[in-house]
């Protein structure tokens, strides 16, 4: 019997070994419950759930204003770092039906970055663009164009 699985390569290239240090891991345990019904799980519910989460769409602004903030700032910045948590609360959203920032929070935070972005976002009309010097900018640049 022949079993398949994950192949992968390990380089170990000076070149290639990160010298700096690892950050801590996101420590995030959610306190809330999932929602529990007290009766069965109606196709209304689901609907209902899909929409709530589709009419929010929090998690690609968190994501984009993410890598926003690391691309301008840099990775460790505390914006950086509550937008990261925020992402991770976000994406169980759908199972505990709270979302870790409010609208007016996320524009809050958009609005600490005047109106600017990388090149890579690659929005002239909608902010003012700066070229990117970190790696992340210039391999999504290369990317996308």
């Amino acid at each position: 019997m022949l079993i398949l699985g994950d192949e992968y390569a390990v380089y170990w290239h000076p070149d290639l070994i990160p010298t700096t240090e690892n950050f801590a891991p996101y420590e995030y345990d959610s306190q809330e419950k999932p929602r529990k019904l007290d009766r069965p799980v109606t196709r209304d519910d689901i609907r209902e759930i899909v929409l709530e989460i589709s009419e929010q769409d929090a998690l690609g602004r968190l994501s984009n204003l993410h890598l926003a903030f690391t691309d301008k700032f840099n990775i460790r910045h505390p914006d950086a770092l509550k937008l990261a948590a925020a992402i991770a609360e976000e994406v169980d959203a759908g199972k505990t039906g709270k979302h870790p920032l409010t609208d007016d929070e996320i524009a809050g935070l958009a609005r600490k970055l005047d109106h600017e972005r990388a090149d890579f976002f690659n929005r002239p009309k909608q902010f003012d663009l700066y070229a990117s010097s970190n790696a992340i900018g210039k391999i999504l640049l290369l990317h996308f164009s």
